[in-house]
């Protein structure tokens, strides 16, 4: 890549700042006061984000994807010999031990990690889901868009209300929730034997008619949403479906 191509990674949606922005938006949108977010540009300290709601404090670890190149002046544009893979892994584990850390220090707060909604950081995540579920840390994946997907649904204190987005999604497809949450990669292609495995029933619309299969978040049963994926290329016949990452 030439120095003339270089793009400024901090112009990318995935650079810190940006996720720390897009994830601001969004919980202001669902009644959330943010009472600091640091820039990380300017090398500011502190917690990424601190916002309150009531009587809950949300404090938030954000970290971006790491960029291929150099920002610094003397190799500015210079690709780096660290696979932006292994570097992701290193930014988890230390995203990881700051929030513990927060946790430590304000037992009396909700305490987050926030990411960019890459495969790298999903999979990192997958791994040790059921712990973080177990200590009720949360995690945010931002997108592109200023999509965000929190997890664990049922716990994230999101809108003014005290509601999650379990209250538009039904418990008992929560299963389907779950395994799909630990799924890497960017498609799944799933018979409905297997997701009927994975809930331990499927209804008989599921096999007769593809509105069950619909992409609407107001449908209960579509959790797939809620865990960051769509339903495509839908084979009734074939009694199969495909699913990607939005």
């Amino acid at each position: 890549m030439s120095y003339s191509s270089f793009r400024d990674p901090y112009e990318e949606w995935f650079h810190e700042d940006a996720v720390v922005g897009l994830l601001a938006t969004f919980l202001e949108e669902n009644g959330w006061l943010i009472e600091s977010k640091p820039s990380a540009r300017t090398r500011e300290r502190g917690i990424d984000i601190v916002a309150s709601l009531e009587d809950k404090t949300l404090l938030v670890e954000a970290k971006g994807y790491p960029s291929q190149y150099y920002m610094d002046a003397r190799k500015r544009g210079q690709a780096k010999p660290t696979p932006a893979a292994s570097q992701a892994q290193q930014w988890f584990s230390h995203a990881l031990l700051k929030a513990m850390r927060m946790a430590a220090q304000h037992s009396s707060s909700q305490i987050a990690m926030a990411f960019p909604n890459m495969p790298r950081y999903r999979t990192l995540y997958a791994e040790i889901r059921s712990q973080l579920t177990q200590i009720s840390l949360h995690v945010y994946f931002v997108g592109q868009c200023g999509e965000v997907i929190c997890d664990p649904i049922d716990e994230t204190p999101l809108v003014r209300s005290g509601k999650s987005d379990l209250s538009v999604m039904s418990e008992k497809y929560k299963n389907l929730y779950d395994w799909m949450m630990m799924q890497s990669g960017h498609s799944i292609q799933l018979s409905f034997a297997q997701v009927k495995e994975i809930l331990g029933f499927l209804p008989n619309s599921a096999y007769r008619w593809p509105a069950w299969w619909a992409n609407d978040h107001s449908r209960r049963h579509a959790v797939w949403l809620h865990s960051g994926w769509k339903a495509t290329e839908l084979n009734l016949q074939e009694r199969s479906t495909k699913f990607e990452r939005i």
